[in-house]
């Protein structure tokens, strides 16, 4: 590369002309000139030797930082063959002078085209300290597990065959993992923790060997060997305090916590948590001396797994619930001594998580009439643990933070669950005011779950017993009920104080449906105990209804979304309720008075809905409003309607409400022009139709089907004609109320011809029928210059003549033929001279 680069500027210097600077080790040693690129120079020559333009490689002589040379180019061969040799033709030195380079690698590189660190020793260096790694995490220790294979493999076939006797096995067994230990110590300045990792070889080759020797040799009692698993763990947590390893701290806890539990196989709980001290003091020692947090969270959980077997004896309450809670109060010293933040626990939580979990222990273990109590206790053991930590920190805020919600959740747990529920929510209000006064996210928080425990206690109490409560347990569960919805207006005002407008909605909503529910409880219950002799889902029906009315109410004078929300979700649960309530249920009164109730909340919400709404909002507000009293209507003349009156019973009066309600929108919309009006009307009419032409004839009352029917002729015709539409929706309108109204019309007039006065038979009836309206609509054409219309009535007019010619004509009598005949043709004839008219008038000059 250096001969490269001394080719490279002997090129240069040759191309320079002689008013430009010299390009060279004499050029770099002013690094405040000005060098130039080489490209029109070089271009020049180019065109001199008469040579295909190519362009050369652009060279930046300026002096870098740390190089005395850079050069972009690659080597001389880039160059094209035909200017190389041209420039040889003309005795181009291309070997000048050797310059003399910097070669001290450390502080410059010769780069490449591409821009890589082309430093050979660089790489070497990088590739040792790889396989320098390679050889310490792969060959040692994995030659460490793969020497214990081997020996172990060596023990089981020596064994089998009878070589060896179990004591002589125990001895190598011992002698060999003693002889890593000693290498260990021997070794124990090596790099990379050499020494330490023979120790370690040794030290568990120890525990396994004593645990053969006990379970598959039995050369020593369960005792002896309890004696030596303690001594090697108290040595291996001597050695972790020595050499400063938490490898060796992990391994004394497990081989001394599991000595711990091995006398609980003869159930002897007391030497049991003796020796599960012994290993406890000092590991929690190792561990304060050297500030591991990390090491003191796993030695708690070490130690808590290490008490299962005691927990789960039959041992006395003391004993188990003091040895729970002296091991968690030592576990959460020093956690809280040696604790330090970090990106996964920033506020301590680690702190509060042991206190709470050793409560919900605690709690689980014990199910005694005095749990409560031993719960309580642990909560004041835990503060003064907290209180012995650092008083400016985390540690003793978290530390109390858990005591006080594992009280405020276990406490009131031990109880009844009335009693428990009372307590939770006395909870929830004095830790929601607190809260609310300091405005403190952590406190709201427990309040939360008081709360919610408070209602799952109340649930409990519900299931266990009636909903009907006896009088004595009538005014404490009023009070109860008064408590808990005191927590939830604490908890609303928090929100309002501490939270966004949008979150604070959110909580609004949710509070004010709790708010209803424990409304419609007190409702049920109180109504139960009075002589209105209901059931309690009628008076809950009742109570919903009445809240629906007073969150109505509500949402009309604060104008917040969450009220809003909670008056139209509870509004449509009530309506809903009251329309679907069979109304021939009795007491009737119930089904007219949530029907009622439903009307006014409805019609509140839409006043407020057009007064403060938008246009969209507003018009949607007026569909539903008219839909829901549609709905009302026929609700309540169908209650009316199961007194029998006459020949009115529920199923005809229904009928003929359908027929009102179409009249009614009817009217409406002529008189408003409106758009919701209309669309009102056009549904009721859609439901009127379908009656009159569903309807049977053999109904009680015989005139209701033709009433019916004439009330849908007669707003088909209003609606048409009142309907705005496009120019390009005339044909569709028209052709659909054409279709509707050929139906309605043929059914009126069939009726009526069909009557013992006229006596025409059915089929002469339909075709005179059809004559009649087909001319209805020639006129209804003619009179308003509707287009459409005249072309519906020549489509009924075709099909009229098909159906009398091959159908009417070859089963009546010839009178009657002539008749029919003369008639459509009269029609005809009339109906083509007022084309004719139509025409001359528009043929003739306007005055």
């Amino acid at each position: 590369m250096l001969e490269l680069q001394e080719r490279f500027t002997a090129l240069e210097a040759r191309l320079t002309p002689p008013d430009l600077p010299t390009v060279g080790p004499r050029a770099a040693e002013s690094p405040s000139e000005e060098f130039p690129t080489f490209v029109e120079p070089l271009a020049e020559q180019i065109v001199e030797l008469d040579v295909a333009p190519t362009p050369p490689p652009i060279i930046d002589l300026r002096p870098r930082a740390g190089a005395e040379y850079e050069s972009n180019s690659a080597s001389v061969g880039q160059i094209p063959g035909a200017i190389r040799q041209k420039l040889m033709e003309q005795g181009s030195p291309l070997s000048p002078p050797t310059a003399k380079p910097n070669t001290d690698n450390s502080s410059s590189r010769i780069r490449s085209n591409n821009g890589a660190t082309g430093g050979s020793e660089a790489a070497a260096i990088d590739h040792d300290a790889f396989e320098y790694k390679l050889g310490i995490n792969g060959l040692l220790r994995g030659g460490a597990i793969v020497i214990l294979l081997a020996f172990l493999f060596l023990a089981a076939v020596m064994v089998s065959r009878g070589y060896v006797t179990p004591p002589i096995q125990f001895a190598g067994e011992i002698l060999l993992c003693l002889g890593f230990a000693a290498i260990g110590f021997w070794k124990r300045d090596e790099q990379e923790e050499f020494g330490q990792l023979m120790v370690g070889i040794g030290s568990a080759g120890l525990y396994a060997s004593f645990a053969g020797g006990h379970l598959y040799k039995h050369l020593f009692s369960g005792e002896v060997l309890v004696a030596l698993y303690v001594m090697l763990s108290l040595m291996n947590l001597g050695y972790a305090h020595l050499r400063t390893s938490k490898s060796f701290l992990v391994i004394g806890m497990l081989g001394g916590y599991a000595a711990a539990m091995m006398p609980m196989r003869e159930s002897k709980a007391v030497l049991d948590l003796c020796l599960h001290a012994l290993i406890l003091i000092p590991s929690a020692a190792v561990t304060l001396r050297n500030r591991w947090y990390g090491m003191s969270i796993i030695g708690w959980i070490l130690s808590f797994c290490a008490l299962i077997p005691v927990l789960s004896s039959d041992g006395g309450q003391l004993l188990r619930m003091g040895a729970l809670y002296a091991n968690s109060a030592v576990g959460l010293y020093v956690c809280g001594r040696l604790f330090s933040r970090s990106d996964f626990d920033e506020e301590g939580l680690l702190l509060s998580a042991i206190v709470f979990i050793t409560g919900f222990v605690g709690f689980s273990v014990e199910s005694h009439p005095v749990t409560p109590w031993h719960v309580a206790i642990w909560s004041a053991v835990a503060t003064g643990v907290g209180s012995l930590l650092p008083a400016a920190g985390t540690p003793r805020v978290a530390t109390w933070a858990g005591a006080l919600s594992t009280f405020s959740v276990f406490f009131p747990m031990g109880f009844r669950p009335l009693v428990a529920a009372y307590l939770f929510a006395i909870e929830a209000i004095l830790l929601g005011s607190i809260a609310l006064r300091r405005l403190n996210t952590g406190l709201f928080g427990l309040s939360l779950i008081a709360y919610a425990m408070s209602i799952g206690a109340y649930c409990l109490k519900l299931g266990s017993r009636t909903l009907y409560p006896s009088p004595l347990q009538l005014v404490p569960e009023i009070l109860l009920l008064g408590l808990m919805a005191t927590s939830i207006v604490l908890t609303v005002r928090f929100c309002r104080k501490q939270f966004s407008p949008e979150n604070a909605d959110l909580w609004q909503f949710f509070g004010s449906i709790s708010l209803v529910g424990f409304f419609v409880r007190a409702t049920i219950i109180v109504v139960s105990r009075t002589g209105l002799a209901l059931d309690w889902g009628e008076s809950g029906l009742l109570a919903l209804a009445v809240a629906a009315l007073i969150c109505t109410l509500a949402a009309v004078r604060t104008k917040r979304l969450g009220d809003l929300g909670a008056a139209g979700m509870i509004g449509v649960v009530s309506g809903s309720a009251a329309l679907v309530r069979e109304p021939s249920a009795t007491p009737q009164w119930v089904t007219f008075g949530l029907l009622v109730l439903t009307a006014v909340n409805a019609s509140l919400a839409a006043i407020h809905a057009l007064r403060t709404g938008r246009e969209e909002v507003s018009r949607f507000a007026r569909i539903g409003l008219g839909v829901l009293l549609s709905v009302i209507f026929l609700r309540t003349i169908q209650i009316a309607g199961n007194h029998r009156v006459g020949s009115f019973n529920e199923e005809t009066v229904v009928y003929l409400g359908f027929g009102i309600l179409n009249l009614v929108w009817t009217c409406l919309s002529y008189r408003l022009k409106s758009f919701e009006a209309t669309l009102l009307a056009w549904i009721s009419w859609v439901f009127c139709i379908s009656v009159a032409i569903g309807v049977k004839a053999s109904q009680p009352i015989d005139w209701l089907p033709t009433l019916l029917q004439a009330t849908a002729f007669l707003s088909l015709i209003t609606l048409y004609a009142i309907t705005p539409r496009r120019t390009s929706d005339e044909a569709a309108v028209t052709g659909m109320c054409a279709l509707a109204g050929w139906t309605l019309a043929t059914l009126l007039l069939t009726e009526f011809l069909t009557k013992p006065i006229i006596r025409m038979n059915s089929i002469s009836a339909m075709s005179a029928s059809w004559v009649v309206y087909a001319l209805i609509l020639m006129i209804a054409g003619f009179r308003f210059d509707r287009r459409h219309l005249r072309y519906a009535s020549l489509a009924v007019f075709a099909i009229t003549i098909a159906k009398v010619g091959l159908i009417d004509l070859a089963e009546l009598d010839s009178l009657i033929r002539v008749g029919i005949l003369l008639l459509l043709g009269v029609v005809m004839i009339g109906t083509g001279y007022w084309y004719i008219l139509w025409h001359r008038k528009r043929q003739e000059p306007e005055p």
